[in-house]
């Protein structure tokens, strides 16, 4: 069952990581922070590149989603401190490094559940938040004018929290197939021992051109003919079928 185990979680992170195409400018980050209007793009997740063309599919990141990020950091750091640090300061820091790595961390994850084709209801946002114990009373239910105050105070807009507890559930989803004490599903085991397992045998017999000979085309009336008396051999019998998984979220 560990070597099972271990093949899901290598086949699911070769599939998540070997398709994410990740593509740098680090030397315009500091730059980009600092001229402000500037929305240059600073990496790009999935897709492939052509020269002349540029990327094709995938999401590129621009300096602008960095900034935000820094700047968040930066406020992070004084609601912490009682005071904000000066820009320069903080790239002297590398925090312009961590708003970059933290924004390709979020891309990459985006791109990864878009190919996944994982989705998330709003009912489960909506249920997860409420299970938040930082948003629930005194009486321990959710108290939306608490919800409110947090996520102020965190200088967090309602749209872009609800964003993230979505994100945050769908990796859960998507990272919850490679936990270290997790089982393989039971197809990918059949398939995993088939393929060890696996063994075939074939027989040939060799036919030279010499001992063909004097074979007469046939006309249409024959061809005709043996199609007529031979009609259920190129025939098969009309069939339709489907399987379908049935998953509901008392079943996760």
């Amino acid at each position: 069952m560990n070597k099972f185990s271990k093949y899901a979680r290598f086949i699911v992170l070769f599939v998540l990581f070997g398709m994410l195409i990740i593509s740098f400018a680090l030397w315009g980050v500091g730059d980009m922070l600092r001229m402000g209007g500037r929305s240059a793009e600073v990496a790009h997740v999935g897709g492939y590149r052509l020269p002349v063309y540029g990327w094709v599919g995938g999401a590129p990141v621009y300096a602008t989603e960095v900034r935000e990020q820094f700047n968040r950091q930066l406020e992070a750091i004084q609601r912490q401190t009682g005071q904000r640090p000066e820009p320069d300061q903080a790239l002297r820091f590398g925090l312009h490094m961590r708003a970059l790595e933290e924004v390709i961390q979020r891309a990459v994850l985006d791109y990864a559940i878009k190919e996944f084709g994982l989705t998330v209801s709003d009912e489960e946002v909506r249920a997860a938040i409420a299970r938040n114990p930082a948003f629930q009373g005194t009486g321990g239910s959710f108290d939306p004018l608490l919800y409110r105050n947090r996520l102020q105070q965190a200088r967090i807009s309602e749209p872009q929290f609800v964003n993230d507890m979505r994100r945050e559930i769908a990796a859960s989803q998507l990272f919850g197939v490679v936990r270290a004490d997790g089982l393989a599903p039971k197809s990918l085991r059949d398939d995993i021992f088939k393929m060890e397992g696996e063994k075939r045998a074939a027989e040939t017999i060799y036919v030279p051109d010499a001992i063909v000979v004097d074979v007469p085309k046939p006309t249409p009336e024959q061809l005709n003919t043996y199609f007529e008396a031979n009609k259920a051999k190129f025939q098969v019998p009309e069939f339709r079928a489907f399987s379908y998984v049935m998953m509901t979220i008392d079943d996760v």
